[in-house]
């Protein structure tokens, strides 16, 4: 048995359980630690099984402790003191695709595994766990409505807690996103609308004065995760660097679609072997 950690927002959830469906699909049971939540609060907290309805098989305590646990663990003090199991507990929080992963057995992995390469050739189990519910307001259904009918395109823009984060500051400028909604302007010789989501309303409202732009608001706290399925439905998809701007694209199933990423991920010297980004996607400079 494997268990694996998961910690972090929505997107990050979804590529950390989106290894444990790779690991249940090669034939071995999984189990997931949730128990981070307990000692800090990110974004909703857990919410894998709340916004799609998965039935997750939850690690007990006496599980992790037989694998082995993190070092910031809450599992009470006598865990803390148990010693660390370093032959069955495997971390790797780096952006490379980590193949040896795939081959383990009995472990208690910790990491974000963000690349689509750990799990793209299970793809429609993917997109079958990863399954909205339907619209429960009116403003929803009416994007939604809108988006089916023109040439839509989501740009999102990832502000508040990443203007914390000096690996990840200043990658998506507004030169990025200039250029990248450029593309789809020419593309359909202005006919391209563009559909803005934000975890910071009044800048974009400042920064996309646009007539070609709408706002998308009314999505906040439990409801967050209704801009990730509202980028999806679009026909197009602009990204930020942000593991939740990532799933809206992955998760669209237009065939035609053309999404746009930023050329650099994080700002750090492994950033040329990260396996982040799609082939098929197309990598556009901030600078």
């Amino acid at each position: 048995m494997n268990i694996i950690w998961i910690d972090g927002g929505l997107g990050n959830q979804m590529f950390q359980y989106a290894l444990a469906l790779k690991q249940e699909s090669l034939g071995r049971e999984v189990k997931i630690d949730v128990t981070k939540y307990a000692e800090h609060h990110v974004h909703n907290d857990f919410e894998l099984d709340r916004v799609f309805g998965i039935e997750c098989p939850y690690a007990s305590v006496r599980e992790i402790k037989s694998l082995g646990y993190r070092k910031e663990n809450h599992l009470t003090n006598f865990l803390k003191k148990m010693p660390f199991c370093k032959k069955t507990f495997y971390s790797n929080e780096s952006y490379v695709f980590d193949e040896q992963v795939l081959k383990m057995d009995g472990y208690y992995l910790e990491g974000f595994w963000q690349s689509e390469r750990y799990f793209a050739d299970i793809k429609d189990k993917i997109l079958n766990t990863y399954r909205f519910p339907e619209f429960n307001t009116d403003v929803q259904k009416r994007y939604a409505e809108q988006i089916s009918q023109n040439y839509s395109v989501s740009v999102h823009v990832r502000r508040g807690d990443y203007l914390n984060y000096s690996y990840l500051q200043g990658i998506c400028t507004p030169h990025y996103y200039e250029q990248a909604m450029q593309f789809f302007r020419e593309k359909y010789r202005g006919k391209a609308k563009f559909y803005i989501f934000s975890n910071d309303i009044e800048w974009a409202k400042n920064n996309f004065p646009e007539d070609d732009c709408v706002i998308v608001e009314g999505n906040s706290g439990k409801d967050s995760f209704r801009d990730m399925q509202l980028m999806s439905l679009c026909k197009h998809n602009i990204v930020a660097n942000s593991s939740f701007s990532w799933w809206g694209a992955w998760l669209n199933q237009n065939k035609e679609k053309t999404v746009i990423a930023p050329n650099k991920w994080i700002n750090q010297e492994v950033e040329e072997k990260i396996d982040v980004i799609p082939v098929d996607w197309v990598k556009m400079s901030s600078i």
